[in-house]
């Protein structure tokens, strides 16, 4: 009786495991449906919460089920419930250019962040930042005040464009 006592034991390891960290995953609420996460060996959109697992919707639409005793013991980075986005890139400046457009450049992305209507105007930094090995790099982050993927692509592609109209501008 003992040794089939064991045996079974050993074979609902795993549905235990997995219904504990269901119920850790209910109480907890580290995510909800809808949310998009990141984890050790997944990304995306919550789907499903079951009891023994949660299918995530991977950005080629393929579902991937990971089991909940799984998800109670790793790091999961929940990026739905995010206040903004960020872009945050380093643009690069030929040594040659003239400090004074340096620094006209660096007021004009100011002036782009200030102007932009989805942007936080609070938190955002636009610095010469390094002199790297080919050219002195600007830090440009900027928080861009949306909830949406595909609004947040075109809010980046305006502040791209517009600090490349700037460049192109100043010379």
């Amino acid at each position: 009786v003992s040794i089939g006592g064991l045996a079974l034991a050993l074979a609902a390891q795993d549905t235990v495991k997995n219904l504990i960290g269901s119920v850790m995953i209910f109480f907890d609420r580290p995510f909800q449906i809808g949310d998009w996460i990141i984890g050790d060996t997944f990304e995306g959109k919550v789907v499903e919460v079951g009891f023994r697992t949660t299918r995530i919707q991977n950005l080629d639409s393929s579902i991937v089920a990971v089991p909940n005793g799984n998800l109670a013991n790793i790091s999961v980075q929940n990026l739905g419930v995010r206040v903004f986005r960020l872009l945050d890139v380093k643009l690069g400046i030929k040594y040659d250019t003239p400090p004074q457009k340096i620094e006209w450049f660096l007021e004009g992305l100011k002036k782009l962040v200030h102007t932009h209507p989805f942007t936080n105007k609070e938190l955002f930094h636009v610095r010469l930042f390094d002199m790297a090995d080919f050219s002195l790099q600007v830090l440009y982050r900027v928080a861009i005040k949306t909830d949406n993927y595909d609004e947040e692509l075109r809010i980046r592609e305006e502040l791209l464009l517009g600090a490349i109209r700037l460049a192109a501008a100043l010379g």
